[in-house]
């Protein structure tokens, strides 16, 4: 009896993480599908800049996908979007994204896709969430969109948390990457954790948000970093010193947890900071309010201004430390970057980039060989 549970325990794993692969493994190049006999299916992130190997890339609006809702309380709390892009979000609450701009959505979704096929042929793996349907589409918010990954999932080493966001309808999109996650826990090739989901009053107007927001843990991927044995949390809009704690909890006999505290203008830790390889990085000054961690005392910085940092050149992504892709509008910091020696791949984004989020955002690596 004991052998047949076991043999049956053993068959679901297999059947599962097998299920998960083929569910988000995308178009994969041959180079990749070779690449996928040593790295498949197994979580392994313990820094910014290790070659990436397999990673997942969020996916374009569809046609009948719509701009959230806007509520009360909002108008505070997204006081970070540049002016155009406030107006742009408020003016067409819980329309369809192609009814409120074609030309966005067509832009959007060519960069978005042509930025996967770039990574594809650097020989990156890609796997593409798979589409929210039915009833999770409405999950707490009508809002439905899929471009930005990273903001969702939190990993180090080889634990990935789902996070626990502020804006509500991001929430849903962890139900998305469940085949996958869940499919490595069940194979045995991740941890896989949940983070406390935290009241929807933490958007509410500021009488309400501020008693909501002490017993609500903010855990956002955009403000998570890892460095080798350190892991950097933004606080601000995205996550919270709840949050910080939380990550403590889950993280901390690894790695230990440095809160930065960033500026009002700062949607995430991404958009301040980058690292670039070891001992070089991009930094927007005005934005971080901490003293830097020890782990980025000795960097060479590359210094961004506001107005770059507020259209996301910080917000890049790197496939080596070689290596680094950004968004071409940045040519100012593109030139800086190749003065540092650093090999370019300039991918145009400044659809995405309009709604507030770029490369990294739009990128969540599954597997970084250690720099």
């Amino acid at each position: 009896m004991t052998k047949t549970r076991t043999d049956r325990r053993t068959f679901i794993r297999a059947s599962v993480g097998a299920a998960a692969a083929v569910t988000l493994a995308g178009t994969i190049s041959e180079t990749n599908a070779k690449e996928e006999k040593t790295v498949a299916d197994e979580v392994h992130v313990y820094d910014e800049f290790g070659e990436l190997k397999d990673v997942v890339i969020g996916s374009p609006l569809a046609d009948d996908d719509c701009v959230f809702k806007w509520m009360p309380g909002m108008d505070e709390e997204f006081s970070w979007l540049k002016p155009e892009t406030f107006k742009f979000l408020k003016a067409n609450s819980d329309k369809p994204w192609k009814e409120a701009n074609p030309e966005l959505f067509s832009k959007i979704n060519q960069q978005v896709d042509n930025y996967a096929e770039t990574m594809e042929k650097h020989g990156v793996k890609v796997r593409r969430l798979p589409r929210l349907v039915h009833e999770d589409r409405n999950y707490i918010n009508p809002g439905v969109e899929q471009i930005f990954p990273r903001d969702v999932w939190c990993t180090a080493g080889n634990t990935v948390v789902a996070a626990a966001l502020r804006m509500p309808w991001k929430r849903k999109q962890y139900l998305a990457a469940a085949p996958l996650y869940v499919g490595m826990m069940e194979a045995g090739k991740c941890k896989y954790i949940q983070a406390p989901q935290p009241s929807t009053e933490v958007m509410s107007p500021p009488d309400r948000k501020h008693a909501a927001e002490t017993h609500s843990i903010l855990f956002d991927g955009g403000d998570f970093f890892v460095n080798g044995d350190e892991i950097y949390l933004g606080q601000g809009h995205g996550s919270n010193a709840l949050g910080a704690k939380f990550c403590e909890s889950v993280f901390g006999d690894q790695f230990k947890v440095y809160p930065l505290t960033l500026s009002g203008a700062a949607l995430h830790l991404d958009c301040t900071i980058a690292l670039l390889r070891p001992g070089l990085g991009i930094i927007c000054r005005e934005w971080l309010k901490s003293e830097l961690p020890p782990g980025l005392k000795n960097y060479k910085w590359i210094e961004a201004t506001e107005q770059e940092a507020a259209w996301l050149g910080v917000n890049g992504i790197a496939l080596n430390p070689e290596t680094y892709v950004v968004d071409s509008a940045h040519k100012r910091l593109i030139g800086e970057m190749r003065r540092h020696g650093v090999n370019v791949v300039a991918v145009p984004y400044d659809g995405p980039s309009f709604l507030g989020g770029a490369l990294r955002c739009s990128s969540q690596p599954v597997y970084r060989a250690k720099a």
